[in-house]
């Protein structure tokens, strides 16, 4: 038997290569032996045969030793002595095992009450030197119940929805020596206890792969019910000597998933895009949360009317998915409550609007007039009303004695403008012309404004038809 060990002295010293090539040759002993092994559970008897080879190594030795490497790197223990007058059992061992000698080419040694200590690979040397018989020997492995296995998700896999989920039963042997080389077999279950046979979910959503993998196709949300675990044994080969581990903890999957805008949810409920009007001095409250795995970070964005720079956040909010603002000419715009995790970013917005009406101003024959206006008799007059309003009002021309002039009609408008200090302006003109002043006409020309109704909102005033008259 070889073992690699190139440039192994100068890389980690001395002592600790050696300590390294002897692993490394316990290894490559395992590997190389382990079609000739014998497995045996704790405090069973088990039967080693070993068979001296007919080589110049086993020919010119005195006497035979075998000795247990245990695989840990520390001194190998003595066990028997092959002399020619027969063998001879250490004292460690001498009340455990019988040995036999047949034709001096063959050992067979029955060890009683095994134990973890007796695990390893049982080796011929060439007198008391440290020179290796080759091909003489045999591996015991001692199988041991495994620890809880761990159910974890493959590092290549995502548990994101629309993909494949890969799981897998992560074992921990206990079983030695240490790199015994005995494969795992694995059982996986649902939270029920029902055992996932890997014949039975061929071909299905969700099934065993061949590498054991529990695998789940085209990753649903509803898969955030599917609960699962799984149990695990050294491969002995033999099911009398194979010892199943306890369950794992179950493991619950955890699809991952962007929203979308139905995710999305507001209290009060909002249309995408809805406008809500409402009176300057009342009070607006909306409570934004999204449905999300990993959870969303949520967050109130503002752009104003005819706002240039995009949007912007919503500041001075005591909780940041609660939106509560006092209504007022400089806050109408529109406000959207985003939801973002690490898989997607989506929003749901309203625009709000102020609903007002300003005091009109009045022009008579063309110039802005506050007080009384002297005209000739017999001539025409032009009467203007402007103001600032929404929504577009209607307005109703009076004359002095009360006497309705005009029906209700709708103002002229509206022209909209920005202001410098961010107020959109909705101007709103109407206009009565007196064709031919009499004296009777002298006295105070009244005119009503009315706000236009909107049709009813669950976010309107019930009353929105305030009253102006000049």
């Amino acid at each position: 038997m070889r073992c690699a060990a190139a440039n192994i002295v100068q890389k980690v010293g001395f002592l600790s290569a050696i300590i390294l090539l002897l692993l490394s040759c316990f290894d490559e002993g395992i590997s190389a032996m382990l079609d000739d092994h014998e497995i045996s559970l704790e405090a069973a008897n088990v039967q080693l045969t070993i068979h001296i080879p007919d080589n110049e190594i086993a020919n010119s030795a005195s006497y035979i030793l075998i000795r247990l490497d245990r695989g840990t790197g520390h001194d190998q223990i003595e066990v028997i002595f092959l002399m020619k007058d027969g063998p001879s059992v250490t004292d460690l061992f001498k009340d455990r095992l019988t040995v036999t000698l047949t034709n001096r080419r063959r050992v067979d040694m029955l060890l009683r009450n095994v134990s973890a200590l007796d695990a390893g690979m049982f080796r011929c040397f060439s007198s008391s030197s440290k020179t290796i018989i080759p091909n003489c020997g045999q591996l015991l492995i001692v199988i041991r119940k495994p620890d809880p296995p761990t159910v974890k998700v493959l590092p290549s896999s995502t548990a994101v929805v629309g993909s494949s989920l890969h799981l897998v039963c992560q074992t921990h042997t206990r079983s030695l020596p240490s790199g015994h080389g005995l494969t795992s077999q694995l059982y996986w279950y649902d939270e029920s206890g029902t055992y996932l046979d890997p014949y039975l979910t061929d071909n299905q959503r969700i099934h065993i792969n061949e590498d054991n993998q529990l695998v789940i196709e085209q990753l649903r949300r509803a898969d955030s019910s599917l609960k699962v675990y799984c149990t695990s044994a050294d491969n002995t080969g033999d099911v009398t000597t194979r010892i199943v581990s306890e369950p794992s903890t179950i493991f619950q999957v955890m699809p991952e998933y962007g929203p979308t805008v139905q995710d999305i949810q507001s209290t009060p409920e909002f249309e995408i895009d809805h406008v809500v009007h409402k009176s300057i001095g009342q009070s607006i409250s909306y409570r934004c949360q999204a449905q999300c795995v990993p959870s969303c970070q949520i967050m109130w964005m503002y752009r104003p009317y005819g706002g240039a720079a995009g949007f912007g956040e919503v500041m001075n909010l005591v909780k940041k998915n609660v939106l509560v603002l006092d209504v007022s000419r400089t806050n109408e715009g529109s406000y959207r409550c985003y939801a973002e995790n690490n898989h997607a970013t989506v929003y749901k917005g309203f625009y709000l609007e102020a609903l007002y009406i300003n005091n009109p101003f009045v022009e008579i024959n063309g110039l802005v007039r506050s007080n009384a206006r002297f005209v000739e008799g017999d001539t025409s007059v032009n009467l203007s009303c402007d103001f600032d309003s929404n929504p577009g009002p209607l307005v109703v021309w009076s004359s002095p004695l009360k006497t309705i002039l005009s029906s209700s009609q709708r103002a002229v408008g509206p022209q909209e403008k920005l202001t410098s200090n961010g107020i959109h302006l909705r101007s709103y003109s109407s206009h009565y012309s007196l064709t031919s002043v009499q004296c009777e006409d002298s006295g105070v020309i009244y005119f009503f404004v009315y706000k236009k109704g909107r049709g009813k909102h669950e976010d309107e005033d019930d009353d929105d038809s305030d009253e102006v008259g000049t």
